[in-house]
């Protein structure tokens, strides 16, 4: 009986630990893709600009998950761009968040779960690269039962009516119009905004 108890506590130990490890890759991706936009920049002491990426580990970015539970392989995240979000772990590290788009910081984005050994985030909202397209596709190929590409961007659109207008988004980006007003509103316009794509959905 002593084994039996030993060993529900080794399973209940490894599934913490894994869930704390795929927390942390989470956030340390988010953290290089704030970082890679120029969302905020790092200084020491003294004020000079760091630009070792080594020392992005003592940055801690506080985020939501979404109440959206349409998709059982792909979980929704916001992430609200301020100094109480974004903080610095080491007191010789400091954090300076741009003030060029202060607008746009309620970023969006997603990540995949359907397989134990990878998983991949999904940029939706506010930051240099958007793969609405790629989540679409992704979302047609490994949720089960099956979805059409129009099921899929009515259930997106509905589940995230508060932050991303998806059918406009949806429409603007196959028609590769930039200008449109659903996109300049969700904050996807930057100077070096793309499109990222895998597929030609129709």
């Amino acid at each position: 009986m002593k084994h039996i108890y030993f060993l529900i506590i080794i399973f209940f130990s490894a599934n913490i630990l894994y869930a704390q490890e795929k927390d942390n890759y989470l956030e340390r991706e988010i953290v290089l893709e704030l970082y890679k936009d120029y969302i905020f920049h790092l200084t020491d002491n003294s004020g000079n600009i760091i630009n070792d990426f080594c020392f992005l580990e003592d940055v801690e970015i506080k985020y939501t998950e979404l109440n959206i539970i349409t998709f059982q392989h792909f979980t929704f995240y916001s992430i609200k761009v301020n100094k109480e979000n974004i903080i610095s772990k080491n007191n010789l590290i400091n954090i300076h968040i741009s003030e060029t788009y202060p607008e746009c910081y309620n970023i969006i984005i997603a990540k995949s779960n359907y397989n134990n050994f990878s998983s991949r985030l999904y940029k939706l909202k506010g930051l240099q690269t958007n793969d609405l397209l790629n989540l679409i596709n992704d979302i047609s190929v490994f949720e089960s039962p099956k979805m059409s590409i129009k099921k899929i961007i009515q259930e997106l659109n509905y589940d995230l009516n508060d932050y991303i207008d998806i059918k406009c988004l949806y429409k603007s980006f196959h028609k590769m119009d930039l200008e449109s007003k659903c996109v300049k509103s969700n904050c996807l316009i930057r100077d070096t905004f793309t499109i990222t794509f895998s597929h030609k959905a129709k």
